[in-house]
């Protein structure tokens, strides 16, 4: 019979000392950084209930505490979190009817701080006067770009909308540079 050795930490101890394996540098900590902004999170168009996100990636759950990113296997390089969003007939109650879903931290910080507007639209879009339901169906259509091409970097000054054909060409520019530096 093995037994259990009782630790003197509390939850909340090794929670702000949990290294995150597959992004080490995800900051777990319990105080916010400095400068650090909140912001609901908005996820096509709609403002989830109690989750918020910050410009560095962080993401608070209804605890208030900081959801740990995870790998997902579709794509394996993209932090995620698990939100849970409302059913279809949400009414009011939102943690009796909820699921749960995977969702890229870059995409949430984007959607809640990166506002698609007339000035924000990629430089091939610019100079026509779109209306607020063009601006929201080009968001769909739109990705969000990382500019340093380091997709376990989600922070708001690393991001950037662009189209389909600008994002793959610059992947494909990233994979031949590294290629060729190997």
């Amino acid at each position: 019979m093995t037994t259990r050795k009782k630790s003197n930490e509390t939850h909340e101890e090794r929670f702000k000392m949990e290294v995150n394996q597959n992004f080490p540098n995800q900051y777990m900590g319990k105080e916010d950084l400095s400068g650090e902004i909140w912001k609901p999170v908005i996820y096509h168009g709609v403002e989830i209930p109690n989750y918020f996100v910050s410009q560095f990636g962080g993401v608070k759950g209804p605890r208030q505490r900081r959801l740990k990113w995870t790998v997902r296997a579709k794509d394996g390089k993209y932090p995620h979190v698990s939100i849970n969003f409302p059913s279809e007939d949400f009414i009011g109650d939102f943690t009796r009817s909820s699921k749960s879903r995977p969702v890229a931290v870059h995409i949430l910080v984007a959607n809640s701080f990166l506002p698609l507007t007339n000035d924000t639209v990629p430089d091939q879009l610019k100079g026509y006067s779109f209306t607020e339901d063009t601006l929201s169906y080009l968001r769909e259509l739109l990705f969000v770009d990382h500019i340093d091409n380091d997709p376990a970097n989600p922070e708001l000054s690393n991001l950037r909308y662009c189209s389909s054909k600008e994002n793959n060409w610059r992947q494909k520019q990233a994979k031949l540079k590294n290629e060729s530096s190997t």
